[in-house]
Parts: structure tokens; C-alpha cells; sequence
């Protein structure tokens, strides 16, 4: 049946007629539909046009409260060519939930930093725009809610480089640097400084920092892997190795158990490149104390230890034969027992490899692992207004 209310559909109802009539009446219901969503759109831009004048009006008679008008030009010869590259080939990766923002342009303050961006009805920075600090030349492109920068990305004259999550005027949240000589930081800030889980990477031979940061240093639970091929997992504390870990030579050796400050230092076993073991207790480094060294060969000696070679007593395993000894030095003094082993003088006695020493290896960048040697590191301070 035809539409009630349509003429051009009565007409012909009972005909073919009908099925054009319908056609007919949908696109003039159509048109109509059309014709009011754009009275409505435009009633909203006028709307938004009136808004927007009378913001721009009252913001013209208060601007001279906070400063002075500047030039869209002015502005853009302040930023370094490089920057101005970066950003227009960069997309910028936060995006702005305000809604109630005008875009106003360059507003000079008395300090001499200019703001070009978004304002909302109070006259405070919200939403996008570019903040440029005269004195220290530098340039923040980000999101402001309500005159507090939030999220953005830092340009600083020495080539230092943050983008992220800002929080009273710091660093806060997630975030990344990049300092001047291209080391970088991607992960979690808090307060201004590098804490929960990161990641390092230092550009001068590509060693990577994977794991917890605590104040800026490693701290927690982390992996650590050197541009020459040796690799640490396990807990660090205040940039140092320390607690419990494994660490792998670059050669296939490795040593699993307690560190402190770098150092083997505690419980733990070391695996040699020929498949000797020894496991037992080190300080500081060295094998000192109570202590068995595997050979490959079935070889065992078990007992004391000191300034890495055997000193003391202990006793050796050997062909299923077991045999109490004292060595001082490295150097076994009972060569005479109250037993006669027909094989003494084939057990070789200079056994015991030594590990490798950390000291000697001089793991780089643990200690001081701070990559922004700049004022624009983690904790900078960036006080973008109260203007």
C-alpha cells in the first residue's frame, strides 16, 4: 500500500504506477531529511561561531592581563629548522579530549615565552599548542588540561629529547628520553625520576638494560646484556649487581648464586668452558671457604678454600677412592698417609681453574648509569606556567 499522508503514492496504488510513486517518494523524504540535518549543522556552527567570537572578543579585552599578541611567523622563526622538521614529519602521538578549546594566536607573556594553541572559556592553555621558553630555549608541543601540561613531547637546545606523561611540571608516568648523545630511556617515571620497569640503551656500544628502576638506578629485577657479549639475570640494587643471578661469559662460562657490589660473593656455582663445576662459597669474588670442584673427569676435591686456590684440610675423590688431604696455597703438605696410595703421583694438583674476574672486566655502565649528563635528565623541572 501507499504512504497515507502521500499524494504521489495514492496515485496509482492499484498500478504499476505505485512501485514508481514509492521510489518518488523516498527520495523527496530523503531530500527533505538531507535539507534539515544541514539547517541543523549550520544552526550548530553558527552557534559555535557566536561562541567562539564572543571568546575571542572578551579574550582581546583581557589580554593585556597576561601579555600581548604575537605573530604566527614570529613565532615559527624562534623554532630550529631540525625541530620544525621533526614535528612535521612526525605525527604527533597524543591526541586532545577537550572539546571546549578555541585556538587562539601566538600570545607573548611578560617573561617573554610564547604560547600559540588552545584556550578554553577561563583563559587557561587546554588542549593542543607549542610553548616556547625564551631564556632557555626550549620548545614543548603537547596537551594542556587546564593550564597544566600533561602529555608532550620536550625539545631541549642541547638536543636532549622527552616525550610522554607529565605530571606537576615532571616527568610522571610512561615516557622516553633521549639524551645528546642518543642514549635512551623508555619506560616508567615517577615524580621526575626513572622508577618501575624500563628499558636502557646506551648508544656508545649498545649495551641494554632490561628490568626494575628504583630512583633513577637499577633496582629490582633486571637482565643486562654487554655490546661484548656477556650477560647478566638476575637482581640488581643501586646500579650494582647484587642478590641472587646468573651471570654468562662471553666465552660459555657461567656463574649462578649470590653477588654483591659486582662481585661473587656468597653461595654459588661456577661452570667452566670444559665443563668443570665448582660450587660453594666466594667472597668477594674470590673461592674462599667451604667448597667442591667437579672435573669433568669424575676428579673431586671437597674442602676449604682460601684466596681462590684449596687451603686446608679436605679430601679427594678419585676412582671411587677417597683420600683426606691438607693443602696450604694450593700446594698439598701430607704427602705422606698412614695408608700407601700406589696412585698419589698421578693426581694432578694444580686442578682448580680460576673464574673469571669482574673485577678485571669492568662491566660498563653499572655504578653510574645516570645518561642525562644535562640539567634536562630525569627530575628536570619544567614550569611552563603560571604565567
Amino acid at each position: 500500500m501507499g504512504c497515507a499522508e502521500c499524494r504521489l503514492c495514492k496515485q496509482g496504488e492499484d498500478s504499476n504506477e505505485y512501485e514508481y510513486n514509492k521510489d518518488n517518494h523516498k527520495k523527496i523524504q530523503n531530500t527533505l531529511d538531507i535539507s534539515l540535518q544541514n539547517k541543523s549543522k549550520n544552526n550548530v556552527n553558527n552557534d559555535n561561531d557566536n561562541k567562539a567570537n564572543e571568546f575571542m572578543q572578551k579574550f582581546e579585552e583581557n589580554i593585556k592581563s597576561i601579555g600581548q599578541f604575537n605573530s604566527e611567523e614570529e613565532f615559527e622563526i624562534l623554532i630550529p629548522e631540525d625541530i620544525k622538521n621533526f614535528i612535521k614529519n612526525e605525527p604527533f602521538p597524543f591526541k586532545s579530549d577537550n572539546n571546549d578549546s578555541y585556538k587562539v594566536k601566538p600570545v607573548e607573556f611578560e617573561n617573554g615565552n610564547i604560547y600559540l594553541g588552545e584556550w578554553n572559556s577561563e583563559y587557561e592553555m587546554n588542549g593542543y599548542g607549542k610553548y616556547y621558553l625564551k631564556e632557555e630555549k626550549v620548545l614543548a608541543e603537547g596537551i594542556w588540561e587546564k593550564g597544566e601540561l600533561k602529555r608532550a613531547r620536550i625539545f631541549f637546545p642541547n638536543g636532549d629529547f622527552y616525550e610522554g606523561e607529565i605530571d606537576n611540571s615532571v616527568y610522571n608516568g610512561k615516557g622516553k628520553i633521549i639524551s645528546q648523545n642518543k642514549d635512551e630511556y623508555i619506560g616508567q617515571f615517577v615524580s621526575g625520576e626513572k622508577n618501575g620497569e624500563g628499558k636502557m640503551i646506551f648508544n656508545d656500544d649498545k649495551t641494554e638494560y632490561t628490568g626494575n628502576f628504583e630512583n633513577n638506578n637499577f633496582s629490582g629485577n633486571g637482565n643486562m646484556k654487554w655490546s661484548n657479549g656477556v650477560e647478566y639475570k638476575g637482581n640488581f640494587k643501586d646500579n650494582y649487581l647484587e642478590g641472587e643471578g646468573v651471570l654468562f661469559d662471553n666465552n660459555g662460562e657461567k656463574y649462578e648464586g649470590n653477588f654483591e657490589k659486582n662481585l661473587f660473593h656468597g653461595k654459588g656455582k661456577y661452570t667452566y668452558l670444559n665443563g668443570d663445576e665448582y660450587e660453594g662459597n666466594f667472597e668477594y669474588g674470590i673461592r674462599k671457604g667451604k667448597g667442591i670442584y667437579r672435573k669433568k673427569d669424575g676428579f673431586t676435591y671437597d674442602g676449604m678454600w682460601d684466596n681462590d686456590v684449596p687451603n686446608g684440610s679436605g679430601k679427594i675423590l678419585i676412582n671411587d677412592n677417597i683420600i683426606k688431604c691438607n693443602f696450604h696455597n694450593g700446594k698439598r703438605i701430607d704427602e705422606q698417609l698412614n695408608e700407601k696410595i700406589t696412585y698419589n703421583e698421578d693426581i694432578d694438583y694444580n686442578f682448580y681453574n680460576v673464574p673469571m674476574n669482574l673485577s678485571a672486566m669492568k662491566l660498563s655502565h653499572l655504578e653510574n648509569v645516570d645518561i642525562m649528563t644535562s640539567q634536562y635528565g630525569a627530575g628536570t623541572k619544567i614550569s611552563f606556567l603560571d604565567e
